[in-house]
């Protein structure tokens, strides 16, 4: 897991840099929007601390003004750029299954990352919360992974049967 959660870079993506599609292979909706420059390809880089890229989702279609840096993918001013940060973004946060962590006065044990059935593979869309277990055993609750931080390396058990870590 990493010492603090990735950050998200949103950029124009020129038309020369390797992963870039000519503007009239995107869909007619898009290429149209382009062609006009009301809407411009993006490239969504993910960085660690250090700014070393973590992963990145190119030709990403949004209007002028989304550019920046961000903490996560809710800060995005666009559904569909944050939409495609989420996924990337939630991997690359290195919160494993079975990582123990530290909220709101309990112990989680991280069961995986939520994700958005698309009906076509076992593999959906992250969306930048975790599925997660109480180590008291009460139902699965959906835990926003900015609260996924404080983690645990050690359950043990105290002499009142209290769990610390």
């Amino acid at each position: 897991m990493l010492r603090s959660l990735p950050k998200i870079r949103v950029r124009i993506q020129h038309p020369d840099e390797p992963d870039a599609i000519p503007w009239w292979d995107f869909e007619t909706e898009d290429a149209a929007e382009i062609r006009e420059c009301r809407q411009f390809p993006h490239i969504v880089e993910i960085l660690d601390e250090a700014g070393q890229l973590l992963g990145d989702i190119s030709n990403v279609v949004a209007g002028p003004g989304v550019e920046g840096t961000y903490a996560g993918p809710w800060d995005i001013p666009d559904f569909f750029v944050a939409y495609y940060a989420a996924d990337t973004w939630t991997y690359a946060c290195g919160i494993e299954p079975g990582t123990l962590f530290r909220f709101a006065g309990a112990v989680y044990r991280v069961i995986g990352p939520e994700q958005i059935d698309h009906g076509y593979s076992t593999i959906g869309s992250a969306t930048g919360y975790l599925l997660c277990l109480s180590t008291s055993g009460d139902a699965l609750i959906r835990i926003h992974m900015r609260h996924a931080t404080d983690r645990v390396l050690e359950l043990t058990r105290g002499p009142a049967n209290e769990v610390s870590g």
